[in-house]
């Protein structure tokens, strides 16, 4: 990253891999600005001996925060909309719809508030080089999709769609205040992070369905330090004798390797006693606090069974 400003340059991605290896584990391009400069977009390649996920990416433009906007299929060229709520991609992999002829391509939507990815259109590509890679483009808008595509006679030309009817509904997520320094995302219409007011036993409560999460963030004013050695938590909860749950978070990485690990931290809530309800006081080791996590976050509570989770109450000391 250059600043033509101030002429200052520094690494704005620093990519994973093993100490003095000049070779990366985190394999990226086809990196593209945010229409207002505040982030930048990029694909991490899906390949084998890439660390952590992969997928399309963002980072803020000071390079302090990344994250990760979809992994659903192996991404290749990446292109947000104007409005900064939709980011347009192709798929050089027949990864969806039954009878894909191999060397097809999809290009796909995907809703940057929800993560939520929409293929949009498959087709052949007879040609594996370049420029018959279909390189999506999403209008400033948002009401119109268009990519490179070969017809029927192998000539190259341009696609488009009307996607307006997709793209007048955001669907932006809810925040829910558990105190002042805890606040939940959710989303009732899409996604694996539903939350639903609930009475269970007769207390008020959240409840997590299975194969849904709860994600938590802490407020800015109560995040004492952008990482904190220890996080205590104290969860009051009800798991009807099922499965528990796991307390997924980010860490702070301690070396180049643990660049892409560190999305991928877990402390594992065991199941207890059968009583209705209880409280877990869970220690939570080099958490960091500026929303690293999926949907700008900080930490997820993710059951492990199949049966809901009722959450009741959740205590942050840092």
């Amino acid at each position: 990253m250059h600043n033509y400003t101030t002429g200052q340059t520094y690494n704005f991605f620093v990519q994973a891999g093993a100490e003095g290896d000049i070779n990366t584990q985190e394999t990226s391009g086809h990196e593209v600005w945010a229409a207002d400069g505040e982030n930048m977009f990029w694909v991490k390649y899906t390949y084998e001996q890439n660390l952590g996920q992969s997928g399309i990416m963002r980072k803020n433009k000071e390079g302090t925060i990344r994250e990760y906007i979809n992994g659903d299929y192996a991404h290749w060229h990446c292109n947000p909309s104007g409005d900064n709520n939709w980011v347009v991609s192709d798929i050089n992999r027949s990864e969806f719809g039954k009878g894909a002829d191999i060397g097809g391509c999809s290009v796909a939507l995907t809703n940057i508030n929800t993560y939520e990815s929409l293929p949009i259109a498959h087709f052949r590509r007879p040609f594996g080089n370049h420029p018959y890679h279909p390189h999506p483009h999403i209008s400033f808008n948002a009401n119109v999709m268009q990519w490179a595509m070969v017809d029927d006679n192998d000539v190259l030309g341009i696609a488009w769609m009307d996607i307006s009817h997709i793209t007048a509904d955001p669907r932006t997520n809810t925040e829910i205040a558990l105190d002042d320094k805890l606040t939940i995302v959710t989303n009732d219409k899409y996604g694996d992070y539903k939350v639903t007011s609930a009475i269970y036993n007769e207390q008020k409560c959240y409840a997590i369905e299975p194969d849904n999460k709860m994600y938590v963030k802490v407020n800015n004013d109560c995040a004492f330090t952008k990482c904190a050695p220890k996080v205590t938590l104290e969860i009051t909860y009800s798991d009807n004798g099922a499965d528990c749950f796991d307390i997924v978070y980010t860490s702070a990485a301690k070396s180049q390797k643990d660049l892409a690990d560190r999305e991928n931290k877990s402390v594992i809530i065991k199941k207890t006693n059968f009583g209705n309800w209880k409280t877990q006081t869970v220690v939570v080791e080099n958490m960091a606090l500026n929303n690293r996590c999926s949907h700008q976050t900080d930490f997820a509570i993710v059951p492990r069974g199949d049966s809901p989770i009722y959450i009741s109450r959740i205590m942050i000391s840092i």
